[in-house]
């Protein structure tokens, strides 16, 4: 018996490597893959960027102890659950009122008004672990294996290769950079989709790498200084301002941004990193590990 048959098999998915996380118990759980598919558009405001440059955060090695989880989570069901509209999380990632709580904890996210400063006009940015918070999300040993592996990495930089129908303000070929939320897949890998509102156009006199080590961080130091603490040109001339942790990605960009307002800074680091605090602006360093900070800043001048 002769026929035809006009059945064509579906092309085969492209693969690509990345830099993930195959579970939640920490640097253990590292892994380098090259089997994973490449993402491919499913929204017309989306962008395949081809990444030239990533960088990983401090929130990645939490990341790999099940930070993030159940936003994940809710992101994995929502993906499969068929509905055509966008699931949004508000209020979730890091809820400034319950973080400012928590005095004695070590600079990373939030703001905090330091109230034996306040009268010397001494604000505090003090970021706060997010274990502290809520530590149900760090639990080590949960096994959740609906979204391994989990690609790291937060900042980013390449080439768009691809965009959507309704995309108005990139074309293919365009140099972008951009920082992914830290519930979102990551950027260690060699392509990425992402929202059009999401990425912005590279800054030309800027390598791929260099840009790769911004747009995170950029990003958390200019929410705490401005949405939280409400710092501007205008308000942080001749004030002294605290920045927790000065030697931090985080930590280097507070310094030079309330420097360039007007502010006078003053930091907490290693002694290692005094030199690296002093260059970027901060006018006086706290050296870390040699007794309370809090005491050792009531005791100097004003």
């Amino acid at each position: 018996m002769l026929g035809l048959s006009w059945y064509r098999p579906p092309p085969p998915t492209q693969r690509m490597r990345a830099v993930v996380c195959t579970g939640y118990y920490g640097p253990d759980s590292l892994a380098t893959v090259d089997d994973l598919p490449v993402p491919t558009i499913s929204s017309p405001d989306q962008i395949l960027v081809q990444v030239k440059a990533a960088s990983v955060d401090t929130v990645d090695s939490k990341i790999c102890c099940g930070y993030g989880r159940v936003l994940r989570k809710q992101l994995y069901r929502h993906s499969y659950s068929g509905r055509s509209q966008p699931l949004w999380i508000e209020g979730v990632i890091c809820p400034a009122q319950r973080a400012l709580s928590f005095l004695d904890q070590n600079c990373y996210f939030c703001i905090q008004i330091c109230p034996h400063l306040a009268s010397s006009q001494t604000n505090c940015l003090r970021g706060i672990k997010p274990e502290t918070y809520n530590h149900q999300i760090m639990e080590p040993n949960a096994k959740h294996n609906f979204n391994f592996p989990v690609i790291l990495g937060r900042d980013c930089s390449g080439i768009i290769i691809e965009i959507g129908q309704k995309v108005k303000n990139f074309e293919v070929g365009d140099e972008v950079w951009f920082g992914a939320p830290f519930w979102s897949s990551g950027t260690m890998c060699e392509c990425v989709v992402v929202k059009e509102n999401m990425l912005a156009k590279k800054p030309r006199g800027v390598g791929f790498e260099v840009a790769a080590s911004l747009p995170y961080t950029g990003t958390v130091a200019w929410n705490a200084m401005v949405h939280q603490a409400g710092l501007n040109a205008a308000s942080t001339a001749g004030k002294r301002i605290l920045v927790h942790g000065g030697s931090s990605p985080v930590g280097c960009i507070l310094i030079q941004l309330a420097t360039l307002w007007g502010g006078s800074v003053a930091t907490t680091c290693s002694s290692r990193a005094t030199p690296v605090a002093q260059a970027l602006g901060a006018e006086e360093v706290i050296v870390t590990g040699r007794g309370n900070v809090e005491k050792q800043l009531e005791v100097r001048e004003r």
